[in-house]
């Protein structure tokens, strides 16, 4: 309920009007019946899942006849904030208090995240989630910043685990090095791969792992140290990773450990040393957007857009 009075909507309630011969007859809202507020609160959650918290907060008789986020799982797609993000701000220690920006229509809200108490460090999600990653205990959690959902992942100390404690470098981890461990477990990317299965990169030891709700210990995705990964993406339901080997997604079939598989050719090579690649989600449609870094005098960059084909059915637009 906190999270929902956070971003209740601004404006200022008026006073019912008084009948009179020359007005409409008042109308009780609150009393519209299930039916026909049930489905104003679809149509709500189908829009944006903020407004459909915002109706929710009107009155109790709306909130009886829409169902509360948190009754479902954290994974569930309805309630997620696809369209926000959490501005990038500077707080005090104890404040917090954060912005989030609708990218679609430029709203700007302003949450109580109690949840963020404490050390933490933020990887973002395609689907508006979090991750928090505790820099003391490494435990990993997932919220949902509107809807107030959280939950655990598995710690990313099982992770060192796997690979018995060495990076892929092959280099001894310092367990004790605290600020090494959390510069190893950044975040670079996350997202769902499937239905009920979370995606995460960890950067800093180039492992992309999987869990889902109730896991004790992450699961890897084949021997991916060696894969040369720019920024992944999850992408109707699919996490999607742009690699040297092309573009791969995350392959979770039945009866088989999860791996990386082919979905599109590139048929330009992208140099990882004088280029970045990102993957957007155009309204609907994956786009790949490369980027060659050439340096000119005094460190200026000078860029043209350019448009060229992946595959048949997936553009790609760079820039160089």
């Amino acid at each position: 309920m906190a999270t929902e009075a956070m971003i209740r909507s601004q404006e200022n309630s008026t006073p019912h009007p008084v009948s009179s011969p020359s007005r409409p007859k008042w109308r009780d809202w609150s009393n519209l019946g299930e039916g026909p507020a049930g489905l104003i609160a679809d149509r709500q959650l189908a829009n944006d899942v903020a407004d459909y918290i915002r109706l929710r907060a009107v009155c109790c008789p709306w909130r009886r006849c829409s169902t509360d986020p948190r009754d479902h799982d954290i994974l569930d797609p309805r309630f997620h904030p696809r369209n926000w993000i959490m501005l990038r701000e500077t707080v005090a220690a104890f404040d917090y208090r954060r912005h989030f920006l609708n990218v679609s229509i430029g709203q700007c809200i302003r949450v109580t995240l109690p949840e963020l108490s404490g050390p933490h460090v933020f990887g973002p999600t395609t689907e508006g989630l979090l991750v928090l990653l505790n820099r003391t205990s490494y435990a990993v959690r997932l919220l949902n910043p509107l809807t107030g959902q959280v939950t655990d992942l598995p710690p990313a100390t099982t992770l060192l685990r796997l690979h018995r404690y060495r990076l892929w470098s092959g280099d001894d981890l310092d367990l004790t090095n605290k600020n090494d461990l959390t510069e190893e477990f950044k975040v670079l990317a996350a997202g769902l791969a499937d239905d009920c299965t979370f995606a995460v990169y960890f950067n800093g030891i180039r492992m992309l792992a999987l869990a889902k709700i109730g896991d004790e210990c992450w699961t890897l995705v084949d021997d991916t140290r060696s894969l040369e990964y720019f920024l992944a993406i999850s992408f109707k339901g699919r996490f999607y990773c742009p690699t040297d080997r092309g573009l791969m997604v995350v392959d979770t079939s039945a009866n088989q450990p999860p791996r990386l598989v082919l979905a599109a050719e590139l048929t330009k090579v992208f140099p990882r040393t004088t280029s970045t690649i990102h993957l957007v989600d155009n309204d609907g449609e994956l786009i790949l957007v490369y980027r060659n870094i050439r340096r000119r005098r005094f460190n200026k960059r000078r860029g043209k857009l350019i448009t060229t084909k992946i595959t048949e059915s997936l553009e790609c637009k760079a820039y160089r």
